[in-house]
């Protein structure tokens, strides 16, 4: 037995027609403003009205570019001030809740601790590494890269305490000593990473070694990050610059010996080392040496796409620079 087509009213075709017109011009999803307004690039810190115009114009246009690319691209404030979001670096500058408990004699205890793990785990990688063990050395340096965190964690609890108390001097002092021992992890990794790449010139960075020598290096630029935070916090401005080179050295180490690597990983490389040394070019104009900081702002956009819009007025700028000391 046959069905009997029965002919819909017009009505309803038209009801059809009208949905399915706004279903196929239905608008995209509404942009995420909240994040894209959130973008911050920290330009009020920077020391001079120069540096803070052309942050502003970079600023202004990561926004838009979020929003036009509906959120999926925002790339990274270049010219920036200490408190800025939106930059490949590794250090977490959130800061972290102090209990009653964590006095500043156990807190020392817990420092001296980690600092005694992390140079175990050194020695464990530079043998590691001398007999070719390279899956043991790179397990070792995942166990720094923790530790590191923790030690940073410990240190800003610490400062929180002193501050509590209205002790700046020491906060200052205790930023100082961080970044001076933290400084030895860093030497240290830099030169097993250092001496490890050079045995690899010839190898593919796909090769264990030339691989395990390049995680290394991407290590040691977190710890040098770290070690420049420390120092311009505690008021060390030219030791915090050459800190921020350190972590540009690895990272454009890193970027030489990583053709084969995935272009967001390249970009990333990229930006990071431009990002380091602005941050170095930042404490070199804390220390009011303009021209060592104006030089080493244009090495930093040597690492991106193109020059970055505004830089000449910085490195083209005679103004006398009204420096902030704080980080």
């Amino acid at each position: 037995m046959k069905t009997a087509l029965v002919a819909l009213p017009a009505a309803f075709l038209l009801v059809c027609q009208l949905a399915q017109s706004q279903v196929a011009t239905r608008a995209p999803a509404p942009i995420d403003i909240k994040k894209c307004m959130n973008i911050n690039c920290d330009c009020n810190a920077l020391p001079s009205e120069t540096w803070k115009e052309v942050c502003s114009i970079k600023e202004l246009n990561l926004k838009n570019t979020c929003q036009k690319t509906m959120a999926e691209q925002i790339g990274y404030c270049s010219i920036h001030g200490p408190e800025a979001n939106y930059l490949p670096l590794s250090i977490n500058r959130e800061t972290t809740s102090v209990e009653q408990s964590n006095s500043v004699k156990t807190i020392n205890h817990k420092l001296a601790a980690i600092y005694w793990a992390m140079h175990k785990d050194l020695e464990h990688i530079n043998t590691s590494v001398k007999q070719a063990k390279y899956d043991e050395a790179e397990q070792r340096l995942e166990t720094i890269q923790a530790n590191l965190e923790n030690l940073f964690d410990f240190q800003k609890k610490m400062v929180a305490i002193l501050n509590d108390t209205q002790n700046s001097a020491k906060a200052e002092q205790s930023w100082r000593n961080f970044a001076e021992d933290t400084d030895a992890v860093g030497a240290s990794l830099a030169h097993i990473g250092n001496e490890l790449l050079l045995t690899q010139a010839d190898q593919p960075s796909s090769s264990p070694a030339k691989q395990a020598a390049i995680n290394i290096l991407q290590a040691t630029g977190n710890v040098y990050e770290h070690v420049g935070y420390g120092y311009s916090k505690g008021i060390r401005y030219a030791l915090s610059a050459q800190a921020w080179k350190s972590a540009a050295e690895s990272s454009s180490t890193v970027l030489k010996n990583s053709p084969d690597a995935a272009p967001e990983a390249i970009e990333h490389y990229r930006y990071q080392t431009a990002t380091r040394l602005h941050r170095a070019s930042y404490n070199l104009l804390l220390t009011k040496d303009e021209e060592a900081a104006k030089e080493t702002l244009e090495q930093s956009q040597l690492f991106v796409d193109e020059k970055q819009l505004g830089i000449e007025k910085i490195t083209k700028s005679s103004e006398d620079s009204e420096l902030i000391t704080s980080y």
